[in-house]
């Protein structure tokens, strides 16, 4: 019988203790957000893996000079400091406010065409190829569904559906990737990354110069489709040196989201030491957090810490019980075999 009951008992501590590792969300889940590789909320998409219990490395070599609109709403939500965010909520931030990381994990700002939300700064397969009049090239991804990449199309006709500027940075190394692109791995952890487009045009000998926000890694390169991989959505931008001022009077800082200032408040200064959940690191989200690992919050390994140590002592009390009765019932017995002599 105590046998039986201590295994029920450890079942049902057990249960509770995994029950301690769920997420708790300060705002509802999007119920018809999907990443699909034709969208640029990011924001949602770092919602939806810490909600499924995804963390990735905390950025902490920024500053509040570093990022002052950041700042500004971290003060006002009466938040922790950044550094003491957890590393899905600091970018799901960044990428709201318009920042993104150059090559070298800079930040670099971006503004909007009339001030709109980083969320509607994606450009569509249809403003690509017909308003731009680009040619694009198909691909198809692990589970077949259709995505798309640059292939024939100039820095002229991609500015013509651009919706971003971001800041000069500089750049080491040429890349040769594509400069539009569609697709995504539902489950991944988006990067925010910048890089330079700049190439001569092999027909007119004209050069270009065009930024682009890449999601992912083009493991593919210019010209190729992944093999057996998800291509990530690669959304231009402007570079503000070289963009004209009357384009340039039309950019603005991005249109916030209220709902990402609530999920911040979610971890005021008094919790700070409590809420990291992940590892600190220095660099930003790359290709490898895509296979993001799960994380446990502090206050869950607390409850479970607490569940471990009842279990033992309730463990070490029943050993206890039973050696007594054990004790006992070799008493009883001798007793009887004294009282039959």
């Amino acid at each position: 019988m105590l046998r039986r009951g201590f295994v029920g008992l450890a079942a049902a501590l057990s249960a509770s203790a995994v029950s301690a590792a769920n997420v708790t969300l300060p705002v509802p889940l999007n119920a018809t957000f999907v990443f699909d590789g034709n969208t640029s909320d990011l924001a949602q998409q770092f919602y939806a893996r810490y909600a499924a219990g995804d963390s990735v490395p905390v950025l902490t070599t920024f500053t509040a000079a570093d990022m002052p609109l950041v700042q500004t709403r971290i003060e006002k939500a009466g938040a922790a400091s950044f550094a003491e965010l957890p590393g899905l909520l600091q970018l799901a931030l960044l990428w709201d406010t318009g920042y993104v990381l150059d090559p070298k994990k800079k930040l670099i700002q971006v503004l909007t065409l009339g001030g709109r939300s980083m969320a509607d700064i994606f450009v569509t397969k249809h403003e690509f190829e017909v308003t731009a009049g680009c040619q694009s090239m198909d691909c198809t991804d692990p589970v077949g569904r259709a995505s798309f990449k640059s292939y024939i199309c100039n820095g002229d006709q991609i500015l013509k559906v651009t919706k971003c500027v971001a800041s000069d940075f500089v750049q080491s190394e040429s890349i040769h990737s594509a400069l539009w692109a569609t697709g995504s791995n539902p489950s991944a952890v988006p990067d925010i990354n910048i890089l330079d487009h700049s190439w001569i045009d092999d027909a007119t000998e004209v050069s270009y110069s065009v930024y682009a926000i890449h999601t992912g890694v083009d493991t593919a390169g210019y010209g190729n489709c992944p093999k057996n991989a998800y291509d990530a959505v690669v959304i231009p931008c402007y570079t503000k040196s070289k963009t004209p001022n009357a384009t340039l009077a039309q950019m603005s800082a991005p249109k916030t989201s209220a709902w990402i200032d609530t999920w911040v408040a979610a971890f005021p200064k008094s919790a700070a030491s409590s809420s990291r959940g992940s590892s600190t690191d220095s660099s930003a989200t790359n290709s490898t957090s895509n296979k993001a690992s799960s994380g446990i919050g502090g206050g869950a390994i607390a409850g479970i810490i607490v569940g471990v140590v009842v279990l033992i002592g309730i463990i070490a009390f029943i050993v206890q019980l039973e050696a007594t009765n054990s004790n006992l019932y070799a008493s009883l017995e001798d007793v009887e075999r004294v009282e039959d002599l």
